[in-house]
Order: structure tokens, then C-alpha cells, then sequence
């Protein structure tokens, strides 16, 4: 039922005001009334109105003396409302507001009007006054240089531009022979393009009824919709913020609840009555009668399948169809003295002897479809461990932190431990940390070039605690012996001390061979990458993380060959890593892990091409790689080495630079430190009359250690100049305590270097061939040699 509001506006001062347009649009579609049709009327010269009002909430919009429509309110009308004027259905004012809310806003409309009016007739006036005033001077020219012949300095003229001008005219004072405009009149052009603009300013008005399907629609300032209400009624939104973060947003065909911070989807709700979220995603669909609910992996593979008969398949347990409410059996450990028996439905499926370990609490822990490993805490002698062991027994590991580092082993000869010398015989032959430090079955070293130490597919079936002593290995004249010591079960030893993480350890090298003969498709890269499938799958069998980490050792072909320069050698190096990490991504099936590469950095003069004294450009290339590339990392260099021969290490160098080079990669791993030695070029600088080197690294200050070993001149320092020269170096070369190096010197430098020159055909040791004094103060005694272990800088050239 329609109720009738009517009344009179009158103004402030008791004038009644006509010609307003009262307009009442519902803001709900009912029976009675819909949106599109608003009631309105206009007041007559008494100022009376009256409107046929239906039940519903209603917005009060007016519109006065060529002023847009404005919202002055919202009145409720009830079906037991009973007739009234305006006013009495809008907020009632309080008792100092005697002027109600539609006649003040009315009033404000006349006075923005009448301002208006006033300010356009007044400035009409002027230009109309100015223009008088320029024709009635006579002096009315038809161009400024006509204006300037007919004038004298100080007289003025006028200038007309006709009609469509911006600029209808001009008038200008002669000064000194030249038109100075003094006063400007606006042209009809000027007037048009206001009023265009003014055209442009109404359309992009937020609010229009323009758009079909709306009655209103607000935009942004982009000008894309943000709120409006259509012709049903519906209101609109482009978006709802929930909360402080969480919005829902309208797309085309579906809503999205997400982030607002961050965008990140919480869930999505498709047209067809689904959900997605980043873990999964649930949809309807009539293309599979007879089922009920079919879940998938993440490979899109079926895992558990429910018919409409009750028939359940679990596919994550390994059944086969199985009965309603039937979803398999977990596997059960349970230990009988020191036996573990894994029991399944009932029958023993696997018994497994545990003699290594004491006090078990054997756990089954499934890890997707019929795999499973066994976990358990074991006491060894007052120091409790967790403990992973793969189903066939075959595979035991500490659990640590569930990360499963790989560090492969990639390069030259010096990778399996390679020499010339007999009785470079193996030092680590006790594993050092039976389960926490892991080689393959086959053993920890491969050497590609020689058939019986290749890697096979038979050495990779499981792991075994790591030592020197069990090698897969080539015996004669040259390459590695299964009697000899390499690097690897070091490494490993110093990351598992520094952070923890089980990790196995493989070195497969290619002796002899230069560094485009173990690239992507030779032996060498074919059987890497052998093992990075298998150390993978062997993770993933024990539920672990897999963290693969490069360590290169090369050098001796490319440097001895004499052809190969710094800028290709850098560049195979990078491709090398590149291969790697690419072939870790497909395992992965993720682009996310970025591979890092730590090198054992090449310093043998003696197998450098050359005569004399050499430079060692393949160590300088592999110093420059480090400051190009971020994953790359010097771990140790050899020039502070026990060495047998020209191109390898004695068995104590192994097992030295081995040390040292699993705590550097270990504590890297563990906190991003880097405790290499190596200069700092950019924080490097010099005075007249000292090189100041700043060092980065090492463990405590660095010092120059020229007992242990030999100087070969200026601690192994040279300065250049620019043709190349090199500087006369003073003493004393200093170290101070900010690992600053005090270099005194004649002129200035453009180059640097340290350890980069040697004599060919004299290994690099402590003593002859010596090729740098500087070290760091780590002062590690290594448990099997006995030897004090350091950080010694690494070999570098750099401009300055």
C-alpha cells in the first residue's frame, strides 16, 4: 500500500523554492517496486510536492538550478506509515539545526549556482569592458609588425585574431620597437574546449545509467567498475575486503578468496560447484558412473577411488580393491631382542637384523604407495641417535635433521685420489661416522678413464658407511689404486661435524682428461649423473631431504695443454654447473634449487705451459669465476699441499685438503659463512705509498707464515703498473688485525696478484716452488695425519 508524502519546500528565509526535482529511488526490489523506477516530483511555484511512496527503504536524491542529482538522505516507509511530509520521514535534525537536511542541501545548490552565475557574468563583463576599451583606442592594427610601424615607444595597439581563436584579441605596448603583450582577451576557441571538457568531466561522473543491465555503477579511478547495483536490484561488487587481509573477488565465471597483502589464493570456487586450492583441487563431474569420489596425487595419478557399490581402493597403502571401510594397513615394526620384524595384516613381511644398534623403538613410517622405511632411537655408548633404515634393511643412515646432503665430486685425476708414486697408501680406513657419513656400494671413488674403476649401475644398489679402504679401483702405473686415499670420506667427515645433515659422499673423475672431455654427454657427465639418480631415489626411500653439492678439483690437462684461456674456461665451468643443476630440476620436477659449486682451486705452476716463470691462468680463471658468479665458492687451495708428484697429492695431502675442505662447504651449508681466504678488491684501496689488501674469510686473523713455508719473494705478492710492470716492493709486509695486508710500495698500482706466478717444472710445496706465505689461524690438528690444517689465501690476479 502506497503512502503519500507531500509538503511544501521552503527556504530559509520563508521563500518557497520551485523547480527542484525530489526524486525516491528504492534500494531493494520488492513486489510493489523495483529500482529502475524512481517516484519523483517537482515543486511547483508554492514550493508544494507530493509523491506516491511504496513500502521500502528509499534514497532521497534532488536535483536544483542545473547542479548534478544529490543523495541527501534515506527514509523508511512502513505499511503502517502514516502520510507526512519529507522532512518527517528523513533523520529528524537536532534541536539546533532548524533548517531541515533537503532545504539546506537545496539552499547550498542555489548559492553554488547563483556564485557561479555571478563570477561567469563578471568575468563576461570584463572581457566585454577590455575588448570596448581595445577597439574604442583607435588603435586597432591588423598585425603586430603594422602595429609596431604605426606606434612610438610607449604607445600601444591592438590586435585582432577573429572568431574561433583561443585568443579573440591582443593589445600591445611598442617597447623600444618591440610587441610586449599587455592584455589578452579569451576567444570562442578557449570557451569550446572548456565546455568539451566540461562534456568529459560529466561522462566519467562515477555514478551513470548509461550501462546496460545497471541502474547505477561507480567506478575507480582507473575507470573499471567498482560498486554499482543493477536493474534487478542486485547490488555490485568487484571486490569485498574480509577482515584486514582476506578479499573476495568476482571473476568472470568464479570467486576468489585470497590474501589482499600478498594475492596469495586461500581457495577458488568454480561455476561448476568445485574448489581449488595451491595443495588441491576438487571438481564434479558425470564423465566416470559408478564412482563416488576419486582423489588424486600430485601427478594426476588416481591414489584412492570410491565406488558407488561401497568398494574403496586405496592406492597410498597398496591395495588392491578391498571391502568398504577397508583402506590397507600401515606396516608395524616390533622389535624381539634385537630384531625388528615388520608385521602387515597379521603376517611378517620383513625381518631385519639390528645387531649394530641397541635399545631400539622401532617405528614403520609409510611414505606413499607400498614404500616404507624404519625408524628408531639407538643409544651408542651414552649418546642417543634416530635412526632411518630403507625396508630391504640394506640402508641405514642417521636421521640428523632429515636433510640428505650429496656432495659429488666432479674433475680430474685428483677427484679418486689419482698419483705415481707407490705407497700413497689409504689413511681413513675406520669410517668415521659409521651412519652419518655415506659412500655407495660400490665404493667412494670412480675413475672414468680407466675400465676397471668405471662406475657400473651394480655400485650404486645402496650405501655403506664411508671410508678410504673400500675403492672400486684401477691398479698400475698411474690413476687410482684401491689402495689409495682421496678426498671424499674427508669432505664428507667436516660437513656432517658442521651441520649435522647425513651425507654421502662420491667423487667420479676422468684423469688426464681436460675439462670439454667430462662435459655434458662424455662418460664422466653420464655417470654423475648416475649417481644423482640414485642418491636422490635413495633419499626420497628414507623419507630425507635431498641436498646435492658440487666440489670440482681440475686444472693439470687444460693448464699443461697451454691452449685453453681464461675466458673459455670459465665459461665451460659455468656450462658444467649449468648441466648439473638443470639435470637436478628434472629430478626435482622444480626449478627452485640452485646448485653450488665449491672448487678446489688449481695452483700447479709445474704443468702450466711455459718456461721460466708462469702464470697460472686456469686458477685465476677459477678465482675470477667465484666474483662473477654467486654460486661458485673457493673451498681450498693446493699450493700449501704435501705434493707426490707435478700433478697430484701425497696421501696426506688428500686427506688434508679433504679436511679443509668439508669444514668450508660443511659451515656454508650450515650458516652461509664462507671461511675461504680471499681478498676483497672492492673494499681494497691505496696511498701513495702501500697497497692496503683487505681480506675476506679464513678462520681468526691472518698472519704470514714464513717458517712453515718458504718465501718466494714479497710473501708471494706482486704489484703492477700500467704497461704491466712490476712495482719495487719495501718492507715489512704487514698483517694487521682487521685482516688488512700492508703493502709498501714505489708508484702506483693498477694490478695485483698472490700466488700467481711459480717456476715451471718445480711442484708447489712448502718449500721449493713455495707460492705464498699467507694463511689464516685456523690451527685444526687433523685426527688421522696429525698435520695443523689452515686456510691459505687462494690464488688471484686483479685489476685495481
Amino acid at each position: 500500500m502506497a503512502v503519500i508524502i507531500s509538503g511544501r519546500l521552503i527556504g530559509p528565509n520563508g521563500d518557497p523554492r520551485s523547480g527542484v526535482t525530489i526524486m525516491l529511488r528504492a534500494q531493494v526490489t520488492s513486489s510493489a517496486v523495483v529500482v529502475q523506477a524512481p517516484s519523483s516530483s517537482v515543486t511547483g511555484t508554492d514550493g508544494s510536492y507530493s509523491l506516491s511512496v511504496e513500502v521500502g527503504t528509499h534514497e532521497v536524491m534532488i536535483e536544483a538550478y542545473g547542479q548534478p542529482y544529490e543523495r541527501v538522505g534515506a527514509i523508511t516507509v512502513y505499511a503502517d506509515s502514516a502520510a507526512g511530509t519529507l522532512n518527517d520521514f528523513l533523520t529528524a535534525p537536532g534541536e539546533d539545526a532548524l533548517t531541515p537536511v533537503i532545504v539546506l542541501t537545496v539552499e547550498g545548490m542555489r548559492v553554488a549556482a547563483q556564485t557561479a552565475r555571478d563570477e561567469t557574468l563578471a568575468a563576461r563583463d570584463d572581457a566585454v569592458t577590455a575588448a570596448q576599451s581595445a577597439i574604442s583606442s583607435g588603435n586597432l592594427q591588423p598585425d603586430e609588425a603594422t602595429g609596431l610601424a604605426k606606434t612610438i615607444n610607449g604607445q600601444t595597439f591592438t590586435v585582432g585574431y577573429g572568431s574561433g581563436a583561443d585568443i579573440s584579441y591582443k593589445t600591445f605596448e611598442n617597447v623600444n620597437g618591440v610587441a610586449v603583450v599587455r592584455i589578452e582577451g579569451v576567444g570562442s576557441g578557449a570557451v569550446d574546449a572548456v565546455a568539451a571538457s566540461v562534456d568529459e568531466i560529466k561522462e566519467s561522473l562515477p555514478y551513470t545509467e548509461n550501462i546496460d543491465g545497471f541502474a547505477e555503477v561507480e567506478a575507480g579511478e582507473d575507470g573499471k567498475p567498482i560498486r554499482g547495483l543493477t536493474d534487478d536490484g542486485t547490488s555490485f561488487f568487484s571486490a569485498i575486503l574480509i577482515g584486514r587481509d582476506v578479499e573476495a573477488v568476482g571473476n568472470d565465471d568464479s570467486l576468489l578468496i585470497q590474501s589482499r597483502g600478498t594475492g596469495k589464493r586461500n581457495i577458488q570456487y568454480n561455476p561448476a560447484g568445485g574448489y581449488e586450492t595451491d595443495e588441491f583441487e576438487v571438481y564434479f563431474s558425470d564423465a566416470y558412473p559408478g564412482y563416488l569420489q576419486i582423489e588424486a596425487g600430485e601427478d594426476g595419478k588416481p591414489i584412492y577411488v570410491k565406488k558407488e557399490d561401497g568398494t574403496v581402493i586405496d592406492l597410498r597403502d597398496g591395495d588392491d580393491e578391498s571391502t568398504t571401510g577397508s583402506l590397507g594397513s600401515v606396516p608395524i615394526a616390533y622389535l624381539e631382542g634385537n630384531i625388528v620384524k615388520i608385521i602387515k595384516s597379521g603376517d611378517i613381511i620383513q625381518t631385519i637384523d639390528s645387531t649394530a644398534f641397541t635399545k631400539l623403538n622401532p617405528q614403520a613410517i609409510p611414505i606413499g604407495g607400498k614404500a616404507y622405511y624404519v625408524r628408531f632411537a639407538t643409544n651408542e655408548s651414552g649418546t642417543y641417535r634416530l635412526v632411518r633404515m630403507s625396508e630391504d634393511t640394506l640402508n641405514k643412515i642417521y636421521e640428523g635433521k632429515k636433510t640428505f646432503v650429496h656432495v659429488f665430486m666432479v674433475g680430474q685425476s685428483l677427484v679418486p685420489g689419482g698419483g705415481t708414486v707407490n705407497g700413497n697408501n689409504a689413511l681413513t680406513v675406520t669410517p668415521p661416522v659409521p651412519y652419518g657419513v655415506l659412500c655407495f656400494s660400490g665404493g667412494t671413488v670412480y675413475d672414468q678413464t680407466y675400465a676397471a674403476s668405471t662406475l657400473a649401475e651394480s655400485d650404486l644398489l645402496y650405501l655403506i658407511p664411508a671410508s678410504e679402504l673400500l675403492k672400486k679401483g684401477h691398479t698400475g702405473a698411474s690413476g687410482v689404486s684401491p689402495s689409495t686415499e682421496s678426498e671424499a670420506t674427508a669432505i664428507g667427515l667436516g660437513v656432517y661435524e658442521a651441520t649435522g645433515y647425513t651425507t654421502l659422499v662420491s667423487a667420479i673423475g676422468s684423469s688426464g682428461v681436460s675439462l670439454s672431455g667430462i662435459f655434458a654427454g662424455t662418460a664422466n657427465d653420464a655417470a654423475v649423473k648416475l649417481a644423482l639418480k640414485h642418491g636422490y631415489a635413495l633419499a626420497n626411500s628414507l623419507g630425507m631431504e635431498y641436498m646435492p653439492v658440487m666440489h670440482f678439483i681440475h686444472g693439470n690437462a687444460d693448464a699443461s695443454g697451454g691452449s685453453t684461456s681464461i675466458a673459455s674456461y670459465k665459461a665451460m665451468m659455468s656450462a658444467l654447473k649449468l648441466n648439473y643443476e638443470n639435470y637436478i630440476h628434472g629430478l626435482f620436477n622444480s626449478n627452485d634449487y640452485s646448485l653450488p659449486c665449491f672448487i678446489g682451486q688449481f695452483t700447479n705452476a709445474i704443468v702450466t705451459s711455459g718456461t721460466g716463470t708462469v702464470s697460472v691462468g686456469i686458477g685465476r680463471a677459477q678465482y675470477e669465476i667465484t666474483q662473477e658468479e654467486s654460486n661458485f665458492h673457493i673451498a681450498t687451495v693446493l699450493y700449501q699441499i704435501p705434493q707426490q708428484d707435478g700433478d697430484h697429492l701425497t696421501n696426506v695431502g688428500y686427506r688434508m685438503d679433504g679436511r679443509i675442505a668439508g669444514k668450508v662447504i660443511g659451515r656454508y651449508l650450515a650458516d652461509g659463512t664462507l671461511s675461504s681466504l680471499r681478498p676483497n678488491m672492492a673494499a681494497s684501496s691505496q696511498t701513495a705509498t702501500e697497497f692496503l689488501l683487505q681480506l675476506d674469510g679464513g678462520v681468526n686473523v691472518a698472519v704470514i707464515d714464513s717458517v712453515r713455508i718458504t718465501d718466494p719473494g714479497d710473501y708471494g705478492f706482486i704489484l703492477y703498473d700500467s704497461a704491466g710492470n712490476h712495482l719495487t716492493l719495501g718492507a715489512p709486509i704487514t698483517i694487521d688485525s682487521n685482516n688488512v695486508v700492508h703493502i709498501p710500495k714505489i708508484g702506483t698500482a693498477a694490478a695485483i696478484s698472490y700466488a700467481y706466478t711459480g717456476p715451471h717444472g718445480v711442484k708447489p710445496a712448502y718449500n721449493a716452488g713455495a707460492r705464498g706465505c699467507v694463511r689464516d689461524s685456523l690451527a685444526f690438528v687433523d685426527e688421522v695425519t696429525g698435520q695443523i690444517l689452515y686456510n691459505p689465501l687462494c690464488l688471484f690476479y686483479s685489476a685495481v
